[in-house]
């Protein structure tokens, strides 16, 4: 009979484990509360916002991922366990956007570094995360390879840093690209859910490559077959 009951329990719990909950959340970012932020069920593609107290609410179930991210912000992600919904509102606190500048400007002229003389003229040129990663193998070389854990998590780190700067580019380009009310018109897309689909098609590597090679043709077919399986993973509410 016990073991009946310790069965009908593990079920229980599993099933509840399975089913979607409403999961509430508040996002800060360097201690204030951020409104405004895109909040999106990377599992789902379903999509909110943040209100002005950087309050959301989602249907979520374990195990799910949860994508917030912003014009300001960077991106963060967040898994859903059960001790996320030990306190509602979950809080989650986000990092702020640092700006960096590509050029400046002097009498009037543009100059980028090489006109300046910065760099060598035909140099390749590095975007902000692979210039942190190669500063930081570089370091990890001149200290004789000792990396250690510390060393090995950063680097990790850094290469995470450059994929998702990599996906944010092909976010942009595809904001480029289409409007919200084209992503609705040509795909199919909801018009609640565009922004969920941009970061859906930049976590598919031949799309991204595509968009970040900021190419329509090589974009096309890979958002037509992205667009069935989203709007078919709306509809089944997976």
């Amino acid at each position: 009979m016990n073991k009946l009951l310790y069965i009908l329990l593990f079920l229980s719990l599993t099933v509840a484990a399975q089913r979607r909950q409403d999961f509430r959340g508040q996002v800060s970012s360097g201690g204030a509360l951020a409104g405004g932020i895109f909040v999106i069920n990377k599992t789902t593609g379903v999509e909110t916002k943040t209100d002005a107290n950087g309050v959301f609410s989602l249907d979520v179930r374990m195990g799910d991922r949860i994508v917030v991210f912003s014009d300001y912000t960077e991106v963060r992600e967040f898994d859903i366990s059960s001790k996320s919904f030990e306190e509602q509102p979950y809080k989650m606190e986000v990092e702020a956007k640092g700006t960096e500048l590509n050029e400046v400007v002097v009498q009037g002229e543009n100059l980028n570094e090489e006109q300046m003389g910065i760099v060598p003229e035909g140099q390749k040129q590095y975007t902000p995360a692979e210039r942190r990663k190669r500063a930081n193998r570089t370091l990890s070389l001149n200290q004789g390879l000792n990396i250690g854990f510390d060393g090995a998590g950063k680097h990790k780190m850094l290469k995470e840093n450059i994929s998702t700067e990599d996906k944010l580019t092909a976010v942009e380009n595809l904001r480029k690209m289409y409007t919200p009310e084209q992503l609705t018109e040509y795909y199919g897309i909801p018009a609640d859910n565009v922004e969920g689909f941009m970061f859906y098609a930049a976590e598919d590597a031949a799309c991204m490559q595509a968009l970040k090679a900021n190419s329509m043709t090589n974009a096309k077919p890979q958002l037509k077959r992205l667009s069935q399986e989203y709007i078919k993973m709306l509809e089944d509410g997976e």
